[in-house]
C-alpha cells in the first residue's frame, strides 16, 4: 500500500513544473512525504495538537520546494 502510494506521488511530481521546484528528486521527494505523513499520524496521537501539526508540514514543505520560502 505504502509503495504504491509512494509510486503514485512519484509520477505526479514528475512534471518539468515540479522538478523545477524541488530539493530533491520525484523519487525522494515521494518517499519523503509517505514518510512524513505515517509519522505525522504518531504525532497527531500524542500531543493532539494542530498548530504544531501545521507547523511541521509548512516545515517540511520548506525543505522541498525551493521557491516557498520566496513566498
Amino acid at each position: 500500500m505504502l509503495d504504491r502510494l509512494e509510486r503514485i506521488l512519484a509520477s505526479s511530481l514528475q512534471s518539468k513544473e515540479s522538478q523545477s521546484t524541488l530539493t530533491c528528486s520525484p523519487e525522494s521527494a515521494a518517499r519523503l512525504l509517505v514518510t512524513f505523513t505515517r509519522g505525522l499520524v504518531v504525532i497527531e496521537r500524542v500531543y493532539q495538537d494542530t498548530d504544531r501539526l501545521k507547523a511541521t508540514a509548512a516545515s517540511l514543505l520548506d525543505i522541498l520546494i525551493a521557491s516557498r520560502s520566496d513566498l
